[in-house]
C-alpha cells in the first residue's frame, strides 16, 4: 500500500500522511493516532528518500557552525566525525562566520545535493525563517544549542538547570554577593538559559540581590573587550562567571593584563569544554558541556528522522560544574562590611603629588611587636608610606596589655598625627581610648574593631580573611583524619574578646562539624594568656589520650603546646595552626606540624599603608579590606617561605 491509498483510507490528504510520517507539521493527536493505526495495519515501510543514502556509501551529513573561534564547535566536530567514520558516513563542515544570509545560502546548497542525508546546525541566530526551506524539503535536520520556537525543528540542548545554580550557589555560599555574569551578546538559547538560572539562584538565595549581567560582543577588538571588563570591576564585584569558552579566555587574559589575581583579588568560574583548562589555569572552577553526548544524540536523532521514527522535539544533555581552587571564601568584616581586595585601592598621579607635598605624619599602635608577623606588617606599612613621603613619627608596643595600650593611645593623640594605624589588644577594654582618638585623627585598624565603634569612628579595617583562615585549617584537619583509623581531634582556642581569633577558631569547628561528620571533636579548651597553653595542652592530652590531631589558634601558643606534647612523648599527635615563622617552620620540617594557614603580614601592612595614604586625599575608602590567607602543607614550605617572607627558606629548614 502506498501513501495515496493510506490517505484515502484515513480520509486525509497525502500531505497529512507525510507529516505524520516525518513529523514536519502539527497534526492533531486523534488524527495522528488514526493515520498511524492504518499505517501499522497495512504494514507500510517508509523508504529512504534516496536509495544511495545508506551506511558505507557516499551519503553526507553537513555540520554547519557559526565559527571555529569557540572551541566547543571544534570539539563537537571532532566527536561527530569519529562517530560518522565508524558508521560509514561522510561529514562536511561549513562555517557561516556568524552571517545569517551566508548560513541560509549554505542550507540551500546542501539541499541541492542528492548525497545529503541531513544537517546538524548550530545556528548563528534564533530566526526560524532560515529553516523554512529545510522543513518544506522534508530533509532531516537537527539544531544544537539553539531553542528556536518552531515545533517543526528538532533541538539538542545542553541542560543548564543544575550546573548554573550549582556554580552560582558555590559563590554565594562562600560569601560572594555581587557576582558578575559575562555572556555573549549574540542571542542564543545558551545565553538565555544561563541568565535565567543565574537570576533564579540569586533570587532564591536572597531576593534583595541584584543580578549583574554584562553582554560581550566578540566582534569587538580585544582592547575594547578588556576595557569593558575593567569598567565593570567595581570594588564591590568579588566574583565572575564567564559564559562560553572565548569569553573565559578573554576574561583570564584581561585579569592578567590588569594584574588582578585569581582567586586572591577576584574569584572566577569559567567555561571549559576542552576537558583541560590549559588555556587558563589548571585550578579554574568551570562549567563543562558534554560534547561527546551532544554529538552522539544529534547523530542518532538525525538517523531516526531519516528513518521516519518518532523523536522528541527537544532533547537535553547534562552539563557539569566542577569546582576548583579559583573560588575564595569571603566573609563580611567585624561590622558586617562587604570585603574589598587591596587591588581595588588605587592612588592616582594627582593624589600622589598631593601626598608628597602634604608632608603628612602618622603613628602606629601594635598589640605586640616581638614577632616576625609584626615586623612584616611594619615593613609593609613603611614601604608603602615611603612612596608618598609620609613620615612615621612613633611605633608603640602594648605587649598584649590593654591598660598600657590606652596610655599609649593618649600619648599618640598628643603628637597630633594625621592618621593612626592600630591593632586593638582587646575589643572591649580599649574601646573608650580608641573612640577618643577617632575624634582627633583618622584611624585605620588591623584585624579588629573596638566594641561600640560605628562606621564613622574609623576609616577602614584591614584583615586576613579569618573565615577562610579557619576553613583552611578545618579542611586540612579533616582531610588528614579521613584516612586515619582514629579520627579524634581537639581544639585549643583563644578566649579573649578579639574578633580575628574568635572568627577563625569558630570556623575551624564549624568546618569539621559540617564537612567531616566522621571526625570527633572530643574537646575544646580556651587560653587567655599565651603562657598558659603549655599546661592547658598537658591537661587536655591527659584527659583525652585518644586524640590524633590538635588545633592551636596561632603559632606562639602552638609552640608551647608542642613543647607539652614533646614532654608527654606524644609526637604522634599532628598539630595544625596559623601563621608562619622560623620556629613553627622547624616543627613542620620535623613532621610535627602538618598544616598551616597563614596570614600575609607584609601584604596586610601594604594594604594598611595604602588605605591610610588614600584616606588623606579621598573619602572614597572601603570599610573592610580582606586579604586572602596562604595555605601550607608539609611539602609546600619552601615555596610558602619565599612567598610570605620574600626570601629563600633558610638552608637548615630545607
Amino acid at each position: 500500500m502506498n501513501l495515496q491509498e493510506i490517505a484515502k483510507k484515513a480520509g486525509v490528504s497525502i500531505a497529512t500522511v507525510s507529516h505524520v510520517l516525518n513529523h514536519t507539521r502539527y497534526v492533531s493527536p486523534s488524527l495522528q493516532e488514526k493515520v498511524e493505526a492504518i499505517i501499522k495495519e497495512c504494514g507500510y515501510q517508509r523508504k529512504s528518500k534516496d536509495h544511495n543514502l545508506i551506511p558505507g556509501s557516499n551519503s553526507q551529513i553537513l555540520l554547519l557552525v557559526p565559527n571555529l573561534k569557540n572551541t566547543f564547535y571544534i570539539l563537537f566536530f571532532t566527536e561527530l566525525h569519529a562517530i560518522l567514520v565508524k558508521r560509514g558516513y561522510q561529514l562536511l563542515l561549513s562555517i557561516s562566520n556568524n552571517d545569517t544570509e551566508l548560513e541560509k545560502q549554505m542550507i540551500l546548497n546542501a539541499l541541492s545535493s542528492k548525497k545529503t542525508l541531513g544537517l546538524i546546525i548550530a545556528p548563528c541566530s534564533m530566526d526560524d525563517n532560515n529553516f523554512i526551506p529545510l522543513i518544506k524539503s522534508n530533509t532531516p535536520f537537527v539544531l544544537i544549542e539553539n531553542n528556536c520556537s518552531s515545533n517543526f525543528c528538532y533541538k539538542i540542548l545542553s541542560d543548564y538547570s543544575s550546573a548554573i545554580p550549582q556554580a552560582t550557589s558555590a559563590l554565594l555560599e562562600k560569601g560572594h554577593r555581587n557576582i558578575l555574569l559575562l555572556v555573549n551578546q549574540t542571542p542564543s538559547s545558551t545565553t538565555e538559559n544561563v541568565m535565567h538560572y543565574y537570576q533564579k539562584e540569586l533570587n532564591d538565595f536572597d531576593t534583595s540581590l541584584v543580578p549583574h549581567i554584562v553582554k560581550i560582543s566578540l566582534m569587538e577588538s580585544e582592547e575594547s573587550i578588556f576595557s569593558q571588563i575593567r569598567k565593570e570591576l567595581s570594588p564591590s564585584v568579588t566574583a565572575i562567571i564567564a559564559c562560553d569558552n572565548p569569553i573565559t579566555s578573554l576574561l583570564m587574559k584581561a585579569l592578567h593584563f590588569f594584574e588582578i589575581d585569581c582567586p586572591k583579588d577576584i574569584s572566577v568560574i569559567g567555561w571549559d569544554d576542552q576537558n583541560s583548562s590549559d588555556a587558563f589555569s589548571s585550578d579554574l572552577s568551570h562549567i563543562r558541556r558534554n560534547t561527546a553526548q551532544l554529538a552522539k544524540t544529534s547523530f542518532e536523532t538525525l538517523l531516526c528522522l531519516h528513518e521516519g521514527k518518532k523523536v522528541e522535539n527537544t532533547q537535553y544533555v547534562n552539563v557539569d560544574f566542577r569546582p576548583n581552587n579559583s573560588i575564595r571564601i569571603l566573609h563580611q568584616g567585624p561590622r558586617g562590611e562587604d570585603p574589598t581586595s587591596l587591588d581595588r585601592i588605587r592612588i592616582s598621579q594627582r593624589e600622589k603629588v598631593q601626598l608628597v607635598t602634604g608632608k603628612y605624619r602618622v603613628a602606629i599602635s601594635f598589640h605586640y611587636t616581638g614577632t616576625a608577623w609584626a615586623k612584616l606588617h611594619q615593613k609593609g606599612i613603611r614601604d608603602e608610606l615611603e612612596k608618598y613621603g609620609i613620615e612615621i613619627i612613633s611605633i608603640m608596643d602594648a605587649h598584649f596589655d590593654p591598660m598600657l595600650q590606652k596610655i599609649q593611645l593618649e600619648s599618640i593623640q598628643h603628637q597630633n598625627p594625621d592618621a593612626v594605624i592600630a591593632i586593638p589588644v582587646d575589643d572591649i577594654e580599649t574601646s573608650s581610648a580608641f573612640e577618643e582618638l577617632s575624634k582627633h585623627t583618622r584611624v585605620i585598624l588591623l584585624s579588629n574593631i573596638p566594641k561600640g565603634f560605628d562606621k564613622n569612628n574609623y576609616v577602614s579595617c584591614i584583615s586576613v580573611d579569618e573565615h577562610e583562615n579557619g576553613y583552611n585549617i578545618g579542611k586540612m584537619i579533616g582531610d588528614y583524619l579521613e584516612n586515619k583509623t582514629i579520627k579524634n581531634t581537639a581544639l585549643i582556642t583563644h578566649g579573649a574578646n578579639f574578633y580575628g581569633t574568635s572568627e577563625r577558631d569558630s570556623m575551624v569547628l564549624k568546618t569539621l562539624l559540617t564537612h567531616y561528620p566522621s571526625v570527633n571533636v572530643v574537646a575544646q579548651k580556651n587560653f587567655y594568656s599565651i603562657e598558659n597553653t603549655y599546661s592547658i595542652c598537658s591537661d587536655l592530652v591527659h584527659a583525652h589520650p585518644e586524640i590524633s590531631s590538635l588545633y592551636v589558634s596561632w603559632d606562639q601558643p602552638a609552640l608551647l603546646a608542642i613543647k607539652a606534647l614533646d614532654k608527654l612523648n606524644r609526637k604522634d599527635i599532628a598539630v595544625f595552626t596559623t601563621d608562619l615563622d622560623y620556629e613553627i617552620a622547624e616543627k613542620m620540617k620535623e613532621g610535627i606540624v602538618k598544616g598551616i594557614s597563614t596570614q600575609r603580614p607584609y601584604e596586610q601592612g601594604q594594604a594598611a599603608g595604602r588605605v591610610l595614604a588614600k584616606s588623606l586625599v579621598s573619602e572614597d575608602i572601603p570599610k573592610y579590606i580582606a586579604v586572602q590567607p596562604y595555605l601550607i602543607r608539609e611539602n609546600q614550605l619552601k615555596q610558602a617561605w619565599q612567598n610570605i617572607f620574600f626570601e629563600k627558606l633558610p638552608m637548615e629548614l630545607e
